[in-house]
């Protein structure tokens, strides 16, 4: 493809003002026992991979009628990610229900530069949905303000209720992609189910939910413009899923879902000069990812 590719985050600047607002992670609230990982590998190694005809069958029929279910199952699970310079969305891919810890995935890009603890631990701020927050377009003076406490409003009351801190546990530059820890998950919030990349076709719908340009917990619809298996990905090559469905500044690391909901790829990037030329790292390259940190956990 020609043309400029753009990393779909947004640039903002609150390391030292984080720091001094928010509590660091503490290691002994981080998510990283044995159970921890047999959920991450369980979530995103094969145990809940929808078969076939789960999503094939009567999807294209179902699709209008189920966009509203779509959101409203899914839009708990996609926080705002926020780093040092970039913001960018996630997705919750592993949940421990004993102790409300979970795992989320982002792009790599998004969280490159994370805030650190005194210890040196990498960590990034999330703001998972609340209606409050939805109801505005994102301002990063105005979180400043709510963590400074000089706006004590409905919208900091939202955001000292959604905002969680995830610890930085594992990345892949060349597959865009990373891993966070977060403890302390709001009850009721349940994993993206995972779809099957077998099934996918040039032409099936799908739906992105994200923050294009602060914009918090928009869903636009599409189609599938193609998958690309041998996509070139840094030092390697893997699968890409390219979409016309609309994606923005913000939007990177957002799902890129089914019709019934079910996580296919996440949003990586979009050209800045070719309208609907966007892509997703392809739900299958996230499960190899999350093998590999599984295996890597296992080692230490």
């Amino acid at each position: 493809m020609g043309g400029t590719a753009m990393a779909v985050t947004r640039t903002l600047s609150l390391v030292a003002l984080l720091l001094v607002s928010v509590a660091t992670p503490s290691p002994a609230t981080e998510p990283m026992s044995p159970g921890a990982i047999q959920r991450l590998t369980e979530a995103l190694a094969g145990r809940r991979v929808a078969r076939e005809e789960d999503w094939v069958t009567g999807a294209h029929t179902r699709a209008a009628s189920s966009l509203r279910h779509v959101f409203q199952q899914t839009v708990g699970t996609v926080p705002l990610v926020i780093s040092t310079d970039a913001l960018g969305s996630g997705i919750v891919v592993g949940v421990n229900d004993t102790d409300n810890s979970a795992w989320v995935i982002t792009n790599h890009h998004v969280v490159k530069s994370p805030f650190q603890t005194d210890k040196g631990v990498p960590f990034v701020l999330l703001l998972f949905y609340d209606r409050e927050l939805a109801a505005e377009r994102f301002n990063v003076q105005q979180l400043k303000g709510c963590l400074e406490g000089a706006d004590q409003g409905p919208w900091c009351t939202a955001v000292t209720r959604s905002r969680r801190l995830a610890v930085v546990r594992g990345i892949d530059p060349d597959r865009d992609l990373a891993l966070l820890a977060v403890s302390n998950l709001s009850p009721g919030i349940s994993p993206v189910p995972i779809a099957a990349i077998q099934a996918v076709e040039p032409g099936d719908d799908v739906a992105v939910i994200g923050h294009p340009e602060g914009l918090l917990w928009t869903l636009t619809v599409g189609i599938v413009s193609g998958v690309r298996a041998r996509y070139p990905m840094g030092n390697a090559q893997g699968t890409v899923i390219q979409t016309q469905t609309p994606i923005a500044p913000g939007s990177s690391g957002g799902p890129l879902l089914t019709p019934e909901g079910r996580l296919l790829g996440v949003i990586t990037w979009g050209l800045t000069d070719r309208q609907g030329l966007n892509a997703a790292i392809a739900i299958n390259e996230v499960q190899v990812f999350a093998r590999e940190q599984a295996k890597r956990f296992e080692q230490r």
